[in-house]
């Protein structure tokens, strides 16, 4: 059965954009290659006008939104959103606490990171109701087991539990989500995916999943865009403006979008 989560992204044509007109779809995934073609061609992507660029992200999983790029490969999406799909029910909700907590996974923030995290959630260790440093430290002491709290007699009631959760979270970099706590285990990850390399099941545009490499356009003359309903404006203004420098850099010519 289909996860119930909103992950959308919306495509743009890179080469309409710059000469004024914003032409593009939003595509929710997981989808298939059929429907992915059907939006390269309502928004243009051919011969003539090969790249796009993603201008947002819509998602309810928290703190995905913030991991993604502008020149993402709609294959890779599709990975991540088809791999999400495929996962029992208590991995799903583990993946979501993982990223809810914000903590330093084991590979910089990215949608690579995102999609290995599927293949590694049992390096992570969820306490549910675990929501601050003190019901850590008091887990820890009186739930996990670690200490004869009856040994120790009347000392048991000078522990300080907040100071003691306080070091756990250094010692396992672990982090709060908003219905427990989340431990990493320091087991090693299992690097499925090297961000370049897709299973050919997961693709959906005939390419490898590579980012997306794009040239810098000659200036033009803006003409008024009418921006669809969702697109913040001025986002789009800043992010165009970061892609042009980032193109100026590019030592590589374009991946195609198709």
């Amino acid at each position: 059965m289909d996860k119930k989560f909103n992950f959308k992204a919306y495509v743009t044509n890179l080469g309409k954009y710059n000469e004024g007109e914003l032409l593009g779809e939003w595509v929710s995934f997981p989808t298939t290659r059929e429907d992915m073609q059907g939006v390269f061609e309502r928004i243009g992507i051919n011969k003539q006008y090969e790249e796009y660029f993603i201008t947002d992200y819509d998602t309810d999983i928290s703190n995905l939104k913030e991991k993604l790029g502008e020149f993402e490969n709609v294959d890779s999406l599709n990975y991540l959103a088809s791999r999400l799909n495929e996962l029992e029910d208590y991995e799903f909700e583990m993946f979501k606490e993982v990223l809810s907590t914000g903590i330093d996974l084991a590979e910089p923030d990215s949608l690579e990171t995102c999609i290995n995290l599927t293949y590694n959630l049992d390096t992570y260790v969820f306490m549910p109701g675990v929501n601050d440093q003190y019901d850590l430290g008091h887990y820890l002491v009186n739930e996990f087991g670690g200490y004869d709290l009856e040994k120790m007699g009347d000392l048991a009631n000078y522990i300080d539990y907040e100071a003691y959760g306080r070091d756990a979270m250094i010692n396992d970099f672990g982090g709060f989500s908003d219905n427990g706590y989340i431990s990493y285990t320091n087991e090693e990850w299992c690097m499925e995916f090297d961000g370049k390399e897709i299973p050919e099941e997961y693709r959906v545009t005939g390419t490898g999943g590579e980012k997306q490499q794009v040239q810098a356009a000659e200036p033009q003359e803006q003409t008024e865009v009418n921006f669809p309903e969702g697109i913040d404006e001025a986002k789009l203004d800043e992010l165009a403006e970061e892609m042009l420098l980032e193109a100026q850099a590019a030592s590589q010519g374009p991946v195609l979008g198709m």
